[in-house]
C-alpha cells in the first residue's frame, strides 16, 4: 500500500467512526433539545482521537521492524504525536477555562 492510499485509508476510517459517534448520539437524544448530547458527543470523539492516536503510534512501532515501511511508520509517528498534542492543548484550555469560572 502506497503512502497516499495509506492516508487516504486512516482519513476514510476516522471519519466514518465519527459520523457513526454523531448519528447515535442524535438518534439517541433526537427529542432533548438541551445540548446535553453534543457534550456527550465532544467525550465520544475525545475517546475516538485518544483511541486513534494510541493506535497510529502502536502501529508506528510495529513498522519500525519492517524497513520497506519507512514514510507510513513517520506518517503514524507524526500524526500520533499531532493527535497528543492537540488533545493536550484542549485539556489545558478546558481547564484554564473552568479556573477562570471559578
Amino acid at each position: 500500500m502506497t503512502l497516499g492510499k495509506h492516508i487516504t485509508h486512516r482519513f476514510l476510517i476516522f471519519g466514518i467512526i465519527l459520523s457513526i459517534l454523531g448519528v447515535g448520539f442524535y438518534l439517541k437524544y433526537l427529542l432533548f433539545n438541551d445540548g446535553k448530547e453534543i457534550f456527550q458527543f465532544l467525550i465520544g470523539a475525545f475517546i475516538w482521537l485518544f483511541l486513534s492516536g494510541s493506535f497510529l503510534l502502536y502501529e508506528s512501532s510495529e513498522l519500525k521492524q519492517n524497513l520497506n515501511n519507512k514514510k507510513k511508520r513517520r506518517f503514524n509517528l507524526i500524526t500520533g504525536i499531532s493527535i497528543f498534542t492537540i488533545i493536550g492543548i484542549l485539556i489545558l484550555q478546558f481547564i484554564i477555562g473552568a479556573a477562570k469560572v471559578f
